[in-house]
């Protein structure tokens, strides 16, 4: 049994919750909006798994060691697995970056690989299954809403656009199409709205008021592409299954790897990075 570290959306977390009740999975739930630090995390995860008062959640090794027993619920409770679904995963930890860091690592490579092992292990019984899912941002669900453009849009319908943009006074472009970038900026004369375009696929993610200039230039994106409106092209808050993506939008070629870029925890920005590198 391969246990998952996944990224979904709010709808695609109620049928996973369904699904964890008919196996008999038992639901452990978190809200990152109320875990701003190591301590809120270690509180709330005790509370969510039902800890004894036995098992002492108090820094990493002690919370590594909670989550590889629940003997409490894999054998006094008798349930067939585990579940951990994570709302709103952008705000979690959001005032260490450091800690959540730690605390994914500690959860991709310490305990779902130690749920993977053999039973006889920790003499826990046959339950092996531990997963986690992380609910927010999803970037595929972008994807999905922008399918419907998706007939027609390439780069010659991107130049041809952005030219109509700019020669409309609405601002400047910054691509640099010859080199292969993938994604083209549009930026207001006065700098405070920009939008980052994908060049073969209809998505664009605008902060400020990008809308009241498209509108300008006669709508010229948003009846073409699914435009995101973001307020901070820095802030890291998006999630994307880079298997999924690769499925429904081969066009955008995401160059850098998990190791390079956390698909957990992104920015527009990082976006750009990850398809330009």
């Amino acid at each position: 049994m391969k246990n998952v570290i996944k990224a979904i959306t709010k709808a695609e977390a109620d049928v996973c919750r369904a699904r964890c009740r008919r196996e008999n999975v038992f639901v452990a739930e978190l809200d990152g909006k109320g875990i701003k630090t190591q301590a809120d995390l270690f509180r709330k995860t005790a509370r969510a798994f039902k800890l004894p008062k036995r098992a002492v959640c108090a820094d990493w090794d002690s919370f590594a060691v909670c989550l590889r027993d629940l003997s409490w619920l894999v054998c006094d409770k008798g349930f067939a697995g585990i579940s951990l679904f994570i709302y709103n995963f952008d705000e979690l930890l959001c005032g260490s970056a450091f800690d959540k860091e730690v605390f994914a690592e500690m959860l991709r490579d310490v305990i779902l690989p130690y749920w993977e092992g053999d039973p006889a292990d920790n003499g826990n019984g046959a339950p092996r299954r531990f997963d986690m899912f992380m609910i927010g941002n999803s970037f595929i669900e972008e994807i999905e809403k922008a399918l419907r453009y998706k007939e027609g849009w390439n780069e010659d319908e991107l130049k041809k656009t952005a030219d109509i943009f700019v020669k409309s006074g609405c601002g400047k472009k910054d691509w640099d199409w010859d080199s292969g970038e993938e994604i083209c900026f549009l930026e207001s004369n006065d700098g405070k709205t920009k939008a980052a375009i994908h060049s073969k696929f209809p998505i664009a993610f605008a902060e400020g008021d990008f809308h009241k200039y498209d509108r300008k230039a006669g709508r010229v994106f948003s009846e073409k592409i699914h435009i995101v409106k973001v307020q901070d092209f820095n802030k890291p808050i998006w999630f994307v299954d880079l298997a999924r993506l690769k499925e429904l939008a081969p066009e955008i070629t995401w160059v850098s790897g998990p190791e390079d870029l956390d698909v957990s925890a992104f920015s527009v920005l990082d976006y750009v990075y990850a398809v330009n590198n």
